[in-house]
């Protein structure tokens, strides 16, 4: 019974880690190009960030996105973000 729980702890941990990611990846995006993004509308994958938003707003994203990367990787450091797309 207690593998079951610990087997549990471990998915409960993953999923609370990735919506901090999804927060931390909407706060750098606030910083540098004062635009709001809903975390819903962002996808991390392995070493990558996806926005779902207007066409816009992506353009905004891809011109900013050294400094986005930079504290995203500096803020996530064991986990590296290569692109956003």
């Amino acid at each position: 019974m207690d593998n079951l729980k610990n087997l549990l702890d471990k998915f409960k941990n993953l999923i609370n880690h990735s919506g901090d990611e999804k927060k931390t990846v909407a706060v750098a995006i606030k910083k540098h190009t004062n635009i709001s993004i809903d975390e819903k509308d962002i996808v991390v994958g392995d070493g990558f960030v996806r926005i779902n938003a207007h066409p816009a707003i992506q353009s905004e994203i891809y011109i900013k996105k050294p400094k986005i990367l930079a504290d995203l990787n500096e803020a996530l450091k064991p986990k590296t973000f290569k692109d956003i797309r």
